[in-house]
């Protein structure tokens, strides 16, 4: 086999539309095994079949939500091939390249082996995220911590992108920069020592039903929209976002040093307007001062701020001392401020 690509991204990053343009600027026809799971004994079953894009071809393919095979697991491994790429989503990357002995064992010894990156600013791959699994529909609570889950393996492939790309010979392939800039898919071509003709840039995989936003009804012209997702995010949505991107101390700072300022994490503080904003729906009801304040402080408990949280309802309770729900949140904040650093 003349080269290996392992490829990893997080959920909603743009994995299939990069992979789908990688497979494309091949001169011959490439093995394509989508999101393998590493911890499964056999690659060459434990992965998912979707529909192949255009230079690829697989023992199994998805055609019109169907599985369909080709070859047997057998024939697929007896085979001579030039090329393969695996995939794999939501997975640590050293996780992932313990893959490679097993395809070694499978196929034989690659001429060469490039590990590959796929990475989205954390906003937009979160807002993505948030939209495709639908977490407005469930507790704020529980889609906070799915959420939360989803930001730990972005921070994953991140600090690998910065700190053991020498030692791991990453290749990075930034989402925001590669959709926008052919130069900096000539780029990336000519470091895997491919000729970028742009072949499959404009393919839409089936796989997790396309965009989160549009599906596979994608207007491929409108390329800056898929860095504004954001803004395509309804209140609650956004709530969450904003809630789960301030539950982590350092993803500021990693996603500056890999986007710079241009996809600044939006901050708490930025988000306040928001929740007076809901507060003030209320405004025409008879209110006392202590309903307020308790309801601001909840306010901010939901996206995760016990500090100011316990600081208003501190003023809440000296409004109503006897106020059960107040005495009991505010306790509840003074036991969860102790394990929060101050912001």
């Amino acid at each position: 086999m003349k080269k290996t690509l392992f490829v990893s991204g997080k959920k909603r990053s743009g994995n299939h539309a990069i992979i789908s343009w990688l497979i494309g600027q091949f001169d011959k026809p490439v093995l394509f095994l989508n999101a393998v799971n590493p911890k499964g004994q056999d690659p060459l079953e434990n992965f998912m079949p979707i529909e192949l894009p255009p230079n690829s071809y697989c023992h199994i393919e998805r055609i019109n939500g169907k599985k369909i095979r080709n070859y047997s697991k057998e024939e697929i491994a007896q085979k001579n091939h030039d090329y393969l790429l695996c995939s794999t989503e939501n997975r640590s990357f050293e996780q992932f390249l313990k893959l490679e002995q097993f395809i070694t064992s499978k196929f034989g010894k690659s001429e060469k082996i490039i590990n590959i990156i796929i990475l989205r600013d954390p906003v937009n791959a979160l807002a993505s995220y948030i939209r495709w699994k639908k977490l407005f529909k469930i507790d704020f609570n529980e889609a906070r911590q799915i959420s939360q889950r989803y930001l730990k393996q972005w921070l994953n492939h991140a600090k690998t992108i910065i700190y053991k790309n020498d030692e791991m010979q990453i290749v990075p392939i930034i989402y925001n920069k590669w959709i926008l800039d052919q130069d900096y898919r000539d780029e990336i071509c000519d470091s895997l020592g491919l000729i970028n003709r742009d072949k499959n840039i404009d393919y839409i995989s089936d796989a997790g039903q396309g965009s989160s936003f549009e599906q596979r009804n994608i207007d491929i012209s409108r390329k800056q929209d898929f860095l504004k997702r954001f803004e395509r995010l309804d209140a609650s949505e956004k709530k969450l976002l904003v809630s789960t991107l301030n539950s982590e101390d350092s993803i500021r700072n990693i996603s500056q040093t890999i986007f710079g300022n241009e996809y600044d994490i939006p901050t708490i503080s930025s988000y306040e307007k928001d929740i007076f904003g809901i507060l003030g729906k209320n405004k025409n009801k008879k209110n006392e001062p202590a309903d307020i304040l308790r309801d601001v402080a909840i306010s901010f408990e939901t996206i995760g701020d016990y500090h100011t949280a316990a600081k208003i309802m501190k003023q809440a309770l000296l409004q109503r001392p006897s106020g059960p729900t107040i005495k009991r949140k505010f306790n509840f904040y003074q036991e969860k401020i102790k394990t929060q650093p101050q912001k």
